[in-house]
């Protein structure tokens, strides 16, 4: 699992483990730019070309737009979807009994219409 921690950084979590076990993950970085980023304390650094016109896929779908192309475009704010993965089994700490009441006051935090927790069981 991908997420954004509280900081701005990113996490990459992968999970379940049982004992002796060994998980093996990657993901895949696909950017226009040349930029460097840090993961497990080594720097990387990404080597790219700068995008200089918009780039389209054979069915016409942008693919990539240039920095300041994006800078003219109106800005959007897309509705977030909050998705919350609790551990329900029997393998579950005694906290997480209380974890449906905990979303439902972080959703009332939110300043979002209508934001309803759904239970997917």
């Amino acid at each position: 699992m991908l997420f954004y921690r509280d900081d701005g950084l990113l996490d990459l979590r992968v999970f379940p483990f049982a004992a002796g076990e060994t998980r093996y993950t990657g993901f895949e970085i696909i950017h226009g730019n040349s930029f460097d980023f840090e993961i497990d304390g080594h720097r990387v650094d990404v080597q790219g070309s700068e995008i200089l016109e918009t780039v389209y896929a054979q069915d016409s779908t942008v693919m990539a737009i240039p920095a300041q192309i994006k800078k003219q475009l109106p800005k959007y704010y897309r509705k977030p979807i909050y998705h919350f993965i609790v551990d329900n089994s029997i393998h579950a700490t005694a906290g997480n009994a209380n974890f449906g009441a905990k979303i439902k006051r972080f959703l009332k935090k939110i300043p979002l219409p209508q934001a309803t927790p759904k239970s997917h069981c």
